[in-house]
C-alpha cells in the first residue's frame, strides 16, 4: 500500500474546539479507510503565505497514513465541502514512489546490456 501525506489548513478563527471537531473528524476517517495510520502533526497557526478567502492565518495539520489511492478522493472530497477548511494538499510519499521507479529503470538497463552482449556475439 502506498503512502500518503496530507496537509490541511483550518482557519486560524475558529473555536478550540470547532478546530479539534473538525480535525478529529479527519482522523476518524482515515482510522476507518486507511490501512495504517502513521502520524498526526499540528504545526499551529501560522501566518498564510498569501491571503486565502480574506484571511492572513490558517491552523496547518499533517497527516501521514497508509492507504489505497481509491480512499483519497473521498478526502479531499470532505475537505472541499468544509468551508473551514482554507486548502489541502495530498501526496503520496517519495519513498514509495522511489521503490516503484526503480524497478523498470533497473529492468531496462538489464535488457540494454543484454541486447549489447547480444549485438556483440552476433
Amino acid at each position: 500500500m502506498p503512502i500518503y501525506e496530507t496537509v490541511f489548513v483550518l482557519d486560524a478563527q475558529l473555536e478550540d474546539s470547532a478546530r479539534d471537531k473538525r480535525i478529529q473528524g479527519v482522523l476518524d476517517f482515515l482510522s476507518q479507510h486507511a490501512e495504517r495510520m502513521i502520524k498526526t502533526d499540528r504545526w499551529g497557526n501560522r501566518r498564510l503565505a498569501y491571503e486565502i478567502k480574506g484571511k492572513q492565518q490558517g491552523h496547518y495539520v499533517l497527516v501521514q497514513y497508509e492507504a489505497s489511492g481509491a480512499m483519497v478522493p473521498e478526502l479531499e472530497r470532505m475537505f472541499r465541502l468544509d468551508e473551514a477548511v482554507l486548502r489541502y494538499l495530498t501526496m503520496r510519499s517519495e519513498e514509495e514512489i522511489k521503490e516503484e521507479e526503480q524497478t523498470p529503470a533497473k529492468e531496462e538497463i538489464n535488457r540494454a546490456v543484454q541486447e549489447g552482449k547480444e549485438s556483440e556475439e552476433g
